[in-house]
């Protein structure tokens, strides 16, 4: 399951799922364009410096990791850097990323008006048998008081959790492949027998829900889900509640709040607000991505890896300070450098090896 499973797993987890949909929604619409139209040069190039661009792909995407994968399917990257261009003669891949996008944005349906698909509530009480999380009223009759006090809970160690996530990710994109034809369904019904959990019994029923699930639907319970075993580690869990009466409403806004507070699993101040964070992740990558290119330029040893390192410094450091301005005189004076050095060596196109 390369396809759909590797473009979503180029998405920051923190990001939530109408602001997923809203950048699938605008891939769909640039390959479409390109794949209708291929004669039209105008649907060709993409500047990755528009306010769409930035509001909706990168607050969503890694940015590094989706420019190789624009790359990867007929894209080229521009002199300034800041301009994608398709120049593939053959719109085979385009075609099949588009298939991919478009497999994704089926399962980020827009909001529901409350309305609950019929077995969906049975899986956040069956995840947090799964992830062995004590709660005594979590609203499943089936696995309460008798069955409880029978099976003792053990929290299931984040290797696992890991992976009962990426194995339910998998099967609900594996079953929307079938609906729609996609290349990458196959015809093989999903195995899970390698997966060993709390309560094997719990993980059956959860697998046959798979079918009717979206990819929205299945991480608001994993973000509820992870709150709680973090309450159950004495962490701070976002104040989660599961009382059979909370409405998915209420455990959307704990699931969001939960993945901001999750945001790049480090501890910031709380006065640092969600967007500028992300202008500052941006930063560092621009930061992280001149100091590579110079790397490449000079042959600097020194320099090599150091583009990950001083991001991830830079990140310590705001995330203790809240310092946006010296991000930017930072990546001016990296900029700079950068100018100077092609300009030094002739080089005004840096191909970078990945």
């Amino acid at each position: 399951m390369e396809g759909p499973k590797l473009l979503l797993d180029l998405m920051h987890r923190s990001a939530s799922a109408d602001r997923r949909r809203s950048a699938l929604v605008l891939l769909n619409k640039i390959f479409g364009n390109i794949i209708d139209f291929p004669l039209e040069d105008k649907y060709k190039r993409i500047n990755t410096n528009s306010f769409s661009w930035t509001s909706c792909i990168t607050t969503v995407f890694c940015h590094f990791k989706l420019n190789e994968w624009f790359l990867s399917v007929g894209f080229e990257q521009s002199e300034d850097s800041s301009i994608l261009r398709f120049h593939s003669n053959s719109l085979h891949k385009l075609i099949g990323a588009c298939s991919d996008v478009r497999v994704l944005l089926a399962l980020y349906p827009p909001l529901s008006n409350g309305s609950v698909v019929q077995g969906t509530t049975d899986v956040l009480p069956l995840l947090l048998r799964i992830a062995g999380v004590p709660t005594p009223s979590n609203g499943d009759s089936r696995y309460c008081d008798k069955q409880a006090a029978a099976l003792p809970l053990h929290s299931i160690s984040n290797e696992l959790w890991e992976c009962v996530r990426n194995e339910l990710c998998l099967s609900i994109i594996k079953h929307e492949c079938k609906r729609q034809g996609h290349r990458c369904a196959g015809s093989e019904a999903p195995s899970y027998s390698h997966i060993v959990t709390n309560d094997d019994d719990a993980w059956i029923s959860l697998c046959k829900l798979t079918p009717m699930l979206t990819l929205s639907l299945i991480e608001e319970d994993f973000a509820v889900v992870e709150a709680e075993r973090l309450q159950a580690l004495n962490v701070d869990g976002s104040g989660c509640s599961l009382e059979p009466g909370v409405s998915r409403d209420i455990r959307r806004r704990v699931a969001e709040n939960h993945k901001h507070n999750a945001f790049l699993n480090v501890v910031r101040k709380p006065h640092i607000n969600q967007e500028v964070l992300l202008v500052a992740t941006q930063l560092v990558e621009d930061i992280a991505f001149c100091i590579e290119q110079i790397a490449i330029i000079e042959g600097n040893q020194s320099l090599v890896r150091k583009d990950r390192l001083e991001a991830r410094r830079l990140l310590d450091k705001f995330n203790s300070d809240g310092d946006i301005e010296y991000l930017h005189v930072l990546k001016e004076e990296w900029a700079d450098r950068l100018t100077a050095v092609k300009s030094q060596y002739g080089r005004e196109i840096v191909f970078i090896d990945r």
